[in-house]
């Protein structure tokens, strides 16, 4: 959000004729003969208000409540199955735990913010509450994709570095907290004058303003968005290659691990798979989103149709439960549980029907 004359975050707001918000200018009104505006009339612009219709609001609505809820139930599952099976855990499992929280954070505390705006058709919560759920987002998204750049390389260590593998294995912890650290450096920074958070063209979410500071902009697209793909790309592909490189050093490979057993092998090549899987469909999920990004960073925005930006943004939010969904169709570890511990109401209920029907009888 860029702002005329002194306005800040913080404080009261010395009244200009002219405020912006993601380069649109709206006039305020300059007849009061007050000498300040307080914080909370700012969020009585027009840019708040829905360039959707009605029932596109709502629709909006709808469809991030299911998703909001299918990726809370789901996410809340991978976390307890991951609790009730902690004793056997493995690095990546760690990691896939640090995905859930992320992927469960956004759900919780961020969709009810755009689903409550949606209803009303216009953004409900000021600049502050644009600003927290702008940073939330983005802080969110760097730690996911952080996530699985560092699931990549860990996967491309234990199969083509195996001797300094253990030292990863043995500061999983330290790794996770990395990706919480390396969030804070890039989503911050707005608060501090570098960038900034503003309204989605719609008029009732909030992101990064994408046309806003270039410098900061370019930065970011390099360091959260090129970097963790290369990565990932990079990682997978060095594995593929040492994999089919020749039967020779696939041998060598299954042999140089001590007490490696063929099941130990296949478990390796599903974690492979597993891993590879969730970041392929991370990166498809996010990429329309990205690619109107770069357009409105570095192109016209005006040419980009509103409704196409909205569905860009709506593909993504479905990340949030492709990433759990991944994890229990190819973890064959944890299919079993998932199995058990979905069909215990069910169960309970057939029980119930039955100690009934045998009461009755």
């Amino acid at each position: 959000m860029r702002i005329m004359g002194e306005l800040t975050l913080f404080t009261q707001v010395p009244l200009y004729k002219e405020y912006y918000v993601n380069d649109s200018q709206f006039v305020l009104n300059a007849s009061t003969d007050k000498d300040v505006m307080r914080k909370k009339d700012i969020g009585n612009l027009d840019i708040f208000i829905s360039k959707l219709t009605p029932m596109e609001d709502r629709l909006v609505a709808l469809y991030l409540g299911v998703v909001g809820i299918i990726s809370i139930f789901l996410n809340l599952l991978v976390l307890f199955v991951c609790f009730k099976k902690r004793q056997t855990l493995k690095t990546i499992d760690y990691f896939i735990v640090n995905l859930a929280i992320t992927d469960l954070c956004l759900p919780l505390f961020g969709f009810p913010l755009v689903v409550t705006s949606s209803v009303k058709h216009e953004w409900q919560f000021g600049v502050y509450g644009c600003y927290v759920y702008g940073f939330m987002g983005f802080f969110c998204g760097t730690v996911s994709i952080s996530t699985l750049a560092m699931m990549s390389f860990v996967r491309y260590m234990s199969v083509c570095e195996m001797q300094k593998s253990v030292h990863l294995n043995n500061n999983t912890p330290g790794l996770v907290l990395l990706t919480y650290l390396y969030a804070c450096v890039w989503s911050l920074p707005p608060f501090m004058g570098w960038g900034d958070y503003g309204v989605e063209p719609h008029g009732t979410s909030c992101t990064l303003n994408w046309s806003g500071s270039r410098s900061f902009v370019t930065a970011m697209l390099i360091m959260c968005i090129v970097l963790p793909v290369v990565i990932m790309i990079v990682c997978y592909g060095r594995v593929l290659l040492f994999l089919k490189k020749s039967s020779h050093n696939l041998q060598k490979w299954t042999t140089n691990r001590t007490n490696r057993k063929s099941s130990s092998r296949k478990l390796e090549g599903s974690l492979i798979k597993l891993t590879f899987t969730m970041c392929v469909a991370f990166v498809l999920t996010w990429t329309p989103y990205a690619v109107f990004s770069l357009w409105t960073a570095y192109g016209n925005k005006e040419e980009i149709p509103i409704r196409l930006t909205l569905s860009s943004i709506l593909i993504a939010k479905l990340s949030t439960i492709v990433n759990p969904t991944v994890y229990f169709v190819l973890n064959r570890k944890f299919r079993p549980a998932l199995k058990r511990y979905l069909s215990m109401p069910f169960n309970g209920i057939i029980n119930l029907i039955g100690d009934k029907s045998s009461t009755s009888g």
